[in-house]
């Protein structure tokens, strides 16, 4: 059985290169029976041939059954999206006015990428 104590350093390890301040397992990592590889035997043999045949796939091809496979699933609109960014930016710059926001130069912020870059 996996155990996650016995990679508990290396995962911490992972989290702090990668400044992850918090990491939460869900479904079935989260649960005291995980085994890696076991998800994929919930796949059924067709389902399985299905996936060894795309993976065999130039990445062009794999590509676009992605995105036939993503844009078979019900997401908001764009103009929902876009109507919710809007409302978002409007909040932020009033906050902003409000004094409640400060702002970072962005040559500041530019600046503590490359020297995390490096």
């Amino acid at each position: 059985m996996f155990q996650i104590e016995d990679h508990k350093q290396i995962i911490e390890r992972i989290c702090k290169d990668l400044r992850v301040k918090r990491l939460d397992l869900v479904g079935s990592a989260s649960k005291e029976d995980f085994e890696p590889g076991r998800e994929e035997l919930l796949m059924s043999e067709q389902e399985k041939q299905i996936l060894a045949k795309a993976l065999k796939l130039p990445p062009t091809k794999r590509a676009e059954i992605v995105e036939q496979l993503l844009s078979s699933f019900e997401f908001p609109s764009r103009k929902e999206i876009d109507a919710l960014w809007a409302k978002e930016a409007e909040n932020r710059i009033d906050a902003f006015e409000r004094g409640e926001i400060t702002t970072i130069p962005a040559k500041e912020v530019f600046e503590k990428i490359e020297k995390r870059r490096k």
